[in-house]
């Protein structure tokens, strides 16, 4: 049960204290302070290794996303490739 000075972390879902601890982004979502701190790109990761129901496939459509051509995934992830022998 939610106190009524209380939110619920957008973040982490801990309970915080609106008077002392709670804190709103932009679009006027609680946060605790730490995910606060953390970059909305950091948030992302953090769901994905914790919480996705897919967390492979959610990588790899990102990942598809956001490399135009396959030379620059390689070239961005080589170390990757030469541990596979690749």
């Amino acid at each position: 049960m939610i106190k009524d000075n209380e939110s619920v972390c957008s973040g982490c879902d801990k309970h915080t204290n609106d008077d002392t601890e709670t804190k709103w982004d932009e679009y006027a979502d609680p946060y605790c302070n730490e995910c606060f701190k953390m970059s909305k790109y950091e948030m992302i990761a953090r769901w994905i290794h914790s919480e996705c129901d897919e967390p492979i496939t959610e990588i790899e459509f990102l990942l598809r996303n956001s490399y135009d051509k396959t030379e620059e995934l390689e070239e961005a992830y080589d170390g990757v490739f030469e541990l596979k022998g690749e």
